[in-house]
C-alpha cells in the first residue's frame, strides 16, 4: 500500500497535474488582484476654461480633491497625469460667480466626488501700467558693503491686473539676498510687490524676469558729486565772461550712505575775477567743512579757467556840431541843421577817455567845388580813434547855404 502510494507520488502523470493546479492558482490570484477596485484621493489644481477678454480671474481656493475609483492597474500606470479639474466661464461678466467643478478622467477609471464641487469666482476688468523696477536687499547689506554700477534690464516692466489692485502698485523691487549678491555680479529675479501670497494674485508682470547687473563693494561709500562754481567781482570793463570751465567737473566724496544722500553739489569759494583782462586759470581748493560727515574729497583742488571776451558798448552823442570845410567861389556858407546826432560803438574805456575833450567824432561837410549857391550833401565824419566805429548819423544829409555877402 505504501509502495502504490510511493509510486503515485514520484509519477510523472500526479506532477504534471500538481503543476496545473499551483499555475492555475497563481493566474486566479493575480487576475483578481488586477481587477480589484482601488479608490484614491487626489488633490489638482483648477483650471479655467473661456476666460473672457481683458479680465481677470480670482478666487480663494485653487485646488480641489479628486476622489476616483479604479483597478489597481489603471491607477498604477501614467493616468493620473491626465486627470484634470476644469471650470468652464464661458459667457460671464464682472462680478462674483458660484462656477462647477467638472472632473476630465481618463479611460477606466470612476469619480466618486469632488470636494468643493463648486467653487467661487471674481471676475474683474483688467488694464495694464508700466512701473519702474527697484533694488530690496533681503535683510539690507552687511555693514560696508554697498552696491556700484547697478544696471537692471529692463528699468521698467509692464504689469497687467485688476484696475483696483494696479492702483496699489507703484513699482515692483528685485529682493535678493546677500549670499546671491555674492556669488556673482549678474543675477536674473522675479519682480515682485508685496509680502503676502494673497498680493500676487490677480498680476501678472511682463518680462517676468529682470536681469541686475552690478559691482558689490566692500569699505567707504563713494559718490561723484559736481562741483559749483561761483565769480566774484567784475573783469576789467573793456571785457566780459565769456564762459568758466572746472577741471575735473566732478569729485568724489566719501562719507556714509546717509550722508551721501544729501550731497547734490560741492560749492566752492568764489573766484575774485576784479580788474581781469585777459583769460585766468585759478587753482581751488575744494572745502571739506561745507557738509557735516565728510570723510575725505577727492581731489582736493580742481582748476577754474575764465574765458574773457572783448567788450564794446553803443553811446548816442546828440548835438554834435557839423563844421563846414573847403573853399569855394563863395566867400562864405552856412548848413542846416548845424548839429546831428551819432551813435558810435567801441571799447568803455577809450570811449570814457575821449570823451573828456567832447565827443569822441567830428562831423563836417566839404564846399570844395560846389558852384550851386545850395546843395544838399552828405555829412561826413571823423573818429578819434580807430577803435571807435559810427554806427548811425541823424541826417544822413544836410543843406549847405551860399552867403554873397
Amino acid at each position: 500500500m505504501i509502495k502504490s502510494l510511493d509510486s503515485l507520488l514520484s509519477s510523472r502523470t500526479f506532477l504534471k497535474v500538481v503543476s496545473v493546479i499551483v499555475a492555475f492558482l497563481v493566474w486566479y490570484y493575480v487576475a483578481a488582484e488586477r481587477t480589484t477596485e482601488v479608490v484614491r484621493t487626489v488633490t489638482l489644481p483648477v483650471e479655467y476654461l473661456n476666460v473672457p477678454a481683458d479680465m481677470s480671474i480670482s478666487s480663494d481656493i485653487r485646488n480641489v480633491d479628486v476622489q476616483i475609483a479604479a483597478p489597481r492597474d489603471v491607477l498604477s500606470g501614467k493616468s493620473l497625469e491626465s486627470i484634470a479639474c476644469q471650470v468652464d466661464l464661458k459667457g460671464l461678466e464682472t462680478g462674483r460667480h458660484v462656477r462647477p467643478v467638472r472632473a476630465i478622467l481618463p479611460s477606466g477609471v470612476r469619480l466618486i466626488d469632488i470636494k468643493p464641487s463648486n467653487i467661487e469666482v471674481r471676475l474683474a476688468r483688467t488694464s495694464t501700467k508700466e512701473v519702474p523696477v527697484e533694488i530690496q536687499v533681503k535683510g539690507g547689506l552687511p555693514p560696508g558693503y554697498r552696491l556700484e554700477n547697478v544696471r537692471l534690464m529692463p528699468e521698467t516692466v509692464v504689469i497687467k491686473g485688476p484696475d483696483s489692485k494696479l492702483e496699489e502698485i507703484e513699482r515692483v523691487f528685485l529682493r535678493p539676498t546677500v549670499d546671491e549678491l555674492l556669488e556673482s555680479e549678474s543675477i536674473t529675479l522675479r519682480p515682485t510687490w508685496g509680502e503676502k501670497p494673497e498680493d500676487f494674485m490677480d498680476v501678472t508682470v511682463d518680462p517676468a524676469e529682470v536681469q541686475m547687473d552690478y559691482v558689490l563693494v566692500r569699505g567707504i561709500p563713494r559718490k561723484k558729486v559736481p562741483v559749483e562754481i561761483t565769480l566774484e567781482g567784475e573783469p576789467h570793463k573793456d571785457y566780459e565772461v565769456q564762459g568758466v570751465s572746472v577741471d575735473p567737473p566732478e569729485v568724489v566724496v566719501e562719507a556714509p550712505v546717509d550722508v551721501l544722500d544729501r550731497i547734490r553739489e560741492i560749492v566752492l569759494p568764489p573766484v575774485d575775477i576784479e580788474g581781469i583782462t585777459e583769460d585766468a586759470v585759478f587753482q581751488v581748493n575744494v572745502p571739506e567743512e561745507g557738509v557735516s560727515g565728510i570723510s575725505g574729497i577727492q581731489p582736493s583742488t580742481v582748476r577754474v579757467r575764465v574765458l574773457l571776451s572783448s567788450r564794446q558798448v553803443e553811446r548816442m552823442y546828440k548835438d554834435v556840431p557839423i563844421e563846414i570845410r573847403g573853399r569855394s567861389i563863395y566867400p562864405s556858407w552856412r548848413v542846416e541843421p548845424v548839429a546831428a546826432e551819432v551813435l558810435v560803438k567801441g571799447p568803455p574805456s577809450v570811449l570814457d577817455e575821449l570823451e573828456e575833450n567832447g565827443p569822441p567824432v567830428e562831423l563836417f561837410v566839404d564846399v570844395t567845388n560846389i558852384v550851386s549857391r545850395s546843395l544838399r550833401v552828405p555829412l561826413q565824419y571823423t573818429t578819434a580813434s580807430r577803435q571807435v566805429k559810427i554806427i548811425r548819423v541823424e541826417p544822413a544829409h544836410v543843406t549847405v547855404f551860399a552867403e554873397t555877402e
